[in-house]
This record gives structure tokens, C-alpha cells and sequence, in this order.
């Protein structure tokens, strides 16, 4: 018998659940409603999640919890940690591991927890193409076991076919012209690392003005790491960085972006009174009241519109719904069709194919040219 009280060699059926909307409908709202004590509720940052300090300890703490049998926990923790790929960093430090590898383990909770309800906000948000495209196997897979499974997504390719769709009004956003400037970057025999553990090695790397260049690559393959160093954040062991104009870093998470409390107070700050008038609505609302999507294009919108010559964009649509997707593709190309040199790390197919110029690849320590073709073929996995 399994912990739902269901007997797992009679698997059940259904479909995962997806509540799909626009940014600002209340997908997270609803998800939350639908919590109690015998769901577990993933929330849309893993760092909220988690508990404990080691990978494997992460995975175990909620079976420990029930009180299930150690032998046991241990099959269910590797059983898990191998389905998302995580195994070889089992002991490894939570803190350690990527933005996408997290959502990983926040996932391998989920598989070895014996909840009868699983709430998911978010979960094809920082994964890259190989596991978004078993995640569907995932949920399936606790569907098999018995358990109800929830997701949030505002993106309508990962909507499951009985989903439920939330609507909103649509909020009107005005995007201002980038400032005309020229920057570009140029990378020569970087070697970079994380700690201890070396990333990347012999990197090469160099973006012109008007150029948007994507990185892509799997979780924890060293794309934000060379993100920060060609923004002048992260100090290569070895190799150069030079660059001309200045530089800023938009990170993956958009509210560490800010320094003002509104909209309208960062435009002071930043000097770019069009920002303010762009999102008019919304400039006096305090900054983290308003909705993660909104939040993550005024985050980029402000760095955009400012004249720097060189701008590093880590995941910029991870939460963006289609219609916002869209728009960042046009800040991205207007900013770039003005002389800004851009570097976006990115997982979505969607904001590849309207915005990127060129492509490279991150993998095994080291960073390749790929053609279109194929990095569009590798990210709609």
C-alpha cells in the first residue's frame, strides 16, 4: 500500500491539472487555496522551500517526517534524485547548485513525497529543455501513484489540455526607446568557477554592438556564472574580459534588480522618466506588489532604457506570460537595433526565436557556436 492508502499495482489515470493565465491573474492565489496539511504546496521559489542543508538531506527531510523506514527513505531519495538528474550531487550544499537545479530538487521532493496532493507553482520555470521535456513523464508518473497534481503556468505551451485558464485584464505597457549607444564585449580564455568545482575552461567569447547573442545549455552548466563574468561581477581564475560602454547584470531573480521602492522612484534614480510613463498604471505601487512578471519586465525595461553598452539578461521570460514574452523580445531588439551588445542566458524557445541573433552553447566546461537550427531544435525539447 502506498502512503495515499492506494494500492500501487492497480495505477490510476487522469491528467496533471494546469491553471493557466496571464501574469497578475491569480494562478499562485488559487494554487495557495488549494493547500492544506496533505498536500505539499512547491512554491514557485525553491529557496522558500527548502530546510535542509544537503541535496540528499532536502529529499529526505518529509519522509523522515512520516516516519518512513530509513532503507526506505534512502530508495526513494536516489530514486528521485536520479529521475531529475541530480544524483551526482546528492551531498552536495542546496546552495550550490543552479537557479534550474533547484527547481530540480524542489521537484525530487516531490516525487519521493508520499503526499496525496502535489501543488506545483510554476515548474517548467528554470528548467532546461532535457528535464522540461520529461517533466510531463514526471507528473504523470505521480498521477500513476495516486496523487493529484496541480501546476501553475502562464505560458500556453506547457497549459496541460484540462487546464484551467484564468483571465485578466490586460495590462497595458508602453515599452520607451532605448537610449542609442554602443558597447560590446569580447572574452578570451576564461576559466571559470563556483567555489571549488571548476565550470568553465578556455572560453571564448565575443559580442558585438547591435548583437543579441543566446547562451543556452543544461542546468548548472556555467551560464550564469559567465553571465556575471562578462558583466564584471565574477573574477575569472584565468582569461580576460574587455568591454566597451557600460555594463549591467539582470538576474534571474528580477526584485534584486531594483533600487527604488516604486517604478516611479527607480526612473528618478535611474535618470529614465519614460520608465515611469511606460508602466503609468503601476509606477506608484510599491515595487513588490505587484506581480512577479510585471515585476521581472520593469526590472529589465529600466536596464534597457538607461544607455548601457553592454547587457547580460540571465532567464528574462522564465515567468512571462506569451503577451510578455513578446514584449521583452522588442525591448531586447530595440535596445540592440540602438548599438547595445546583449547576452541572454535562456532556456525559452519562444524569446530565442523572435530576439536572438546568434547562439552559443554551454556544455562540459565548454562554449561552442551552434547554428540556429540547432539551438532551436535543442530548446523546443
Amino acid at each position: 500500500m502506498s502512503s495515499t492508502g492506494r494500492d500501487l499495482r492497480e495505477p490510476c489515470e487522469g491528467e496533471p491539472i494546469a491553471i493557466f493565465g496571464p501574469n497578475g491573474s491569480g494562478k499562485t492565489a488559487l494554487l495557495r487555496q488549494l493547500a492544506s496539511r496533505r498536500a505539499l504546496l512547491v512554491p514557485e521559489n525553491p529557496d522558500d522551500f527548502f530546510v535542509r542543508f544537503t541535496v540528499a538531506d532536502e529529499v529526505a527531510y518529509m519522509l523522515e517526517e512520516e516516519g518512513v523506514a530509513p532503507q526506505e527513505i534512502r530508495d526513494r531519495v536516489f530514486d528521485a534524485l536520479r529521475t531529475v538528474g541530480l544524483s551526482d550531487r546528492a551531498w552536495d550544499p542546496v546552495h550550490s547548485l543552479s537557479g534550474g537545479q533547484k527547481r530540480r530538487l524542489a521537484l525530487a521532493v516531490a516525487l519521493a513525497a508520499g503526499t496525496p496532493r502535489v501543488l506545483l507553482d510554476m515548474p517548467y520555470m528554470d528548467l532546461d529543455p532535457e528535464i522540461r521535456g520529461q517533466l510531463r513523464t514526471i507528473l504523470s508518473a505521480m498521477i500513476e501513484s495516486c496523487r493529484t497534481v496541480v501546476y501553475t503556468t502562464p505560458k500556453r505551451r506547457y497549459a496541460a489540455n484540462n487546464a484551467v485558464t484564468l483571465g485578466s485584464p490586460q495590462d497595458h505597457v508602453e515599452l520607451p526607446e532605448p537610449r542609442t549607444v554602443e558597447g560590446e564585449v569580447r572574452a578570451r580564455g576564461l576559466a571559470l568557477a563556483y567555489g571549488d568545482r571548476n565550470v568553465l575552461s578556455g572560453v571564448d567569447l565575443e559580442v558585438g554592438s547591435g548583437e543579441v547573442v543566446c547562451v543556452v545549455g543544461p542546468n548548472g552548466s556555467g551560464k550564469t556564472t559567465l553571465g556575471k563574468a562578462l558583466a564584471g561581477l565574477v573574477k575569472p581564475r584565468r582569461g580576460t574580459v574587455v568591454s566597451r560602454g557600460p555594463r549591467a547584470y539582470v538576474p534571474q531573480t528580477p526584485d534584486l534588480a531594483f533600487i527604488g521602492t516604486t517604478i516611479r522612484e527607480e526612473a528618478k534614480a535611474l535618470g529614465v522618466p519614460r520608465l515611469a510613463q511606460a508602466f503609468e498604471k503601476h509606477a506608484d505601487t510599491p515595487i513588490y506588489a505587484l506581480n512577479r512578471g510585471l515585476r521581472r519586465l520593469a526590472a529589465v525595461t529600466a536596464i534597457m532604457a538607461s544607455g548601457l553598452g553592454v547587457v547580460v539578461l540571465d532567464e528574462p521570460t522564465n515567468d512571462l506570460d506569451d503577451r510578455y514574452t513578446s514584449l521583452m523580445a522588442s525591448l531586447i531588439r530595440e535596445a540592440a537595433g540602438r548599438g547595445t551588445a546583449i547576452v541572454v542566458v535562456t532556456h525559452d524557445p519562444d524569446l530565442a526565436a523572435e530576439a536572438c541573433s546568434r547562439f552559443t552553447r554551454v556544455d562540459g566546461g565548454a562554449l561552442a557556436e551552434v547554428n540556429a537550427g540547432d539551438a532551436m531544435r535543442y530548446l523546443s525539447q
